[in-house]
């Protein structure tokens, strides 16, 4: 039995990182319109408790991710923290939408900081696929 030295990478700190700061902006920058005057919501509520409920995950996979030692888990949990980027990315474009109104709050802020975050995970999350088959071609 080897003896593994726990390491934290750099990919470690910035997926959790990220996520933590994600869901944070969700919750207070990322906001989405409010209730209608009848108290109904609009799409872009729905929109935005679907990337919450993804950045959730997120962050803990990234809890895990940090957590672990073993190369092939990292490797797995990086795949599914690209994966549910991918998806959190897609939920304001494609999945669900927004709004109608290009000047409502879930157009400026939700959906900008939604792609962006997205985007900054999955790329973090891609970089650590590729370091981590590389620390497993070199065994």
């Amino acid at each position: 039995m080897e003896n593994k030295k726990f390491k934290i990478n750099i990919t470690d700190v910035a997926l959790i990182v990220l996520s933590v700061v994600y869901l944070i902006l969700l919750f207070t920058v990322f906001t989405p319109c409010g209730p209608k005057d009848d108290g109904s919501f609009m799409k872009c509520q729905w929109t935005w408790r679907a990337v919450v409920a993804l950045s959730v995950n997120t962050v803990f996979l990234s809890l895990v991710h940090l957590l672990i030692k073993n190369s092939g888990v990292k490797i797995g949990l990086s795949i599914a923290a690209f994966g549910i980027a991918v998806t959190s990315a897609l939920i304001p474009y494609k999945i669900i939408g927004l709004c109608m109104m290009d000047t409502m709050r879930c157009h400026t802020h939700t959906k900008a900081g939604v792609y962006v975050f997205s985007i900054l995970i999955a790329v973090f999350a891609l970089i650590d696929i590729v370091v981590g088959i590389n620390k497993l071609r070199k065994k």
